[in-house]
């Protein structure tokens, strides 16, 4: 499997992601590559300003960039890096060594049934806390600060607990993956 770091962006999303992302970046296929490096995105407005959740299809990893704003000078996929990098800092002792396994960039045309629904899902619930903050918390609900307790856990069928913690499940797999290729 080829470790090209690829992203997904929702229709709402593409216009947003500027000509080298849509014109210039290669279109993969994510069945041949490692789920780990697949990535979907979609937009989300609070008060008109735009923030991006991204989700790691494998292990639902979800994170918020924000606020997000288009730019010309800025190459989308370079902000992404950047962006990522940080969120997995927290997430794996080695975070650097993903990036250097890199053999390319690219964008996935297909969506990912699972890793979509997840952001929905998490969509939804942001419409719900803005909704009930400001009647029942006294403030206003604030992103990023009131996104991250939603991401700690993914509610499953597929496990005995019912649910798995995202950032330990793509922690697992990464440590999987790190043995296997340094042999």
């Amino acid at each position: 499997m080829e470790n090209t770091l690829a992203l997904y962006a929702s229709k709402k999303l593409w216009p947003f992601l500027g000509k080298p992302f849509q014109k210039e970046l290669k279109e993969v296929d994510p069945t041949e590559l490692n789920p780990l490096f697949c990535w979907y995105a979609d937009v989300y407005y609070l008060k008109k300003v735009k923030y991006l959740i991204i989700c790691n299809e494998v292990s639902r990893l979800t994170w918020i960039l924000g606020p997000y704003s288009v730019s010309s000078k800025v190459n989308f996929m370079d902000l992404f890096q950047t962006e990522l990098k940080r969120a997995l800092e927290k997430t794996v002792p080695d975070s650097d060594q993903y990036f250097d396994r890199l053999a390319g960039l690219g964008k996935i045309t297909q969506s990912h049934r699972g890793a979509v629904a997840h952001i929905n899902r998490l969509k939804e619930e942001l419409d719900y806390l803005k909704a009930y903050y400001p009647h029942f918390e006294d403030r206003e609900f604030l992103l990023p600060d009131d996104f991250w307790p939603m991401t700690d856990s993914h509610t499953t069928r597929g496990t005995e607990k019912g649910f798995f913690k995202p950032n330990e499940r793509f922690r697992e797999l990464w440590v999987e993956f790190s043995k296997k290729n340094m042999e």
